[in-house]
């Protein structure tokens, strides 16, 4: 089973927009109807918005895991079904107009926010070399994922 994926970088004009628009969210329902999951990655152009990601999976009869790389603006998505996010730390101190620098609680406040905010299964924070996993059982991750899996 092969894996699809499209990426939009710009627009020159609104009507071509606006077409492309409906023919994207035709085939992404179309898709979605076999799929298991969906990643969503928006850089800030505008084509993945937060109601064309609610009205594609809302057509499914099951859950659909759906996780969301959303360069801004990532709580727009709050109603839009998705299930886990990825933000970086940058994203996540836009977010909550706040610095979080080395302040773990800081960090942990904007977080815990977010994850509740948006009511998501996972949270994913990249910190450079550094994730803090945020879960329904808490905040389960916090190290380099680089050298978490070699051992002395």
């Amino acid at each position: 089973m092969g894996q699809q994926v499209l990426r939009v970088d710009y627009d020159r004009n609104r009507l071509c927009r606006t077409r492309f628009e409906k023919k994207l969210h035709q085939r992404l329902s179309a898709s979605l109807r076999h799929a298991h999951a969906l990643a969503v990655s928006d850089y800030g152009f505008g084509i993945a918005t937060p109601e064309l990601v609610q009205q594609a999976s809302a057509k499914r009869k099951s859950a659909l895991h759906i996780t969301l790389d959303a360069r801004y603006r990532l709580h727009r998505y709050a109603k839009a079904g998705i299930t886990s996010a990825t933000p970086n730390e940058a994203e996540l101190e836009a977010e909550h107009h706040t610095a979080i620098g080395q302040d773990t609680g800081q960090l942990e406040r904007a977080g815990s926010a977010t994850f509740s905010e948006m009511k998501l299964q996972s949270l994913l924070v990249t910190r450079g070399r550094t994730v803090r996993l945020f879960s329904n059982r808490g905040i389960v991750l916090h190290r380099s994922p680089f050298t978490a899996a070699i051992k002395p």
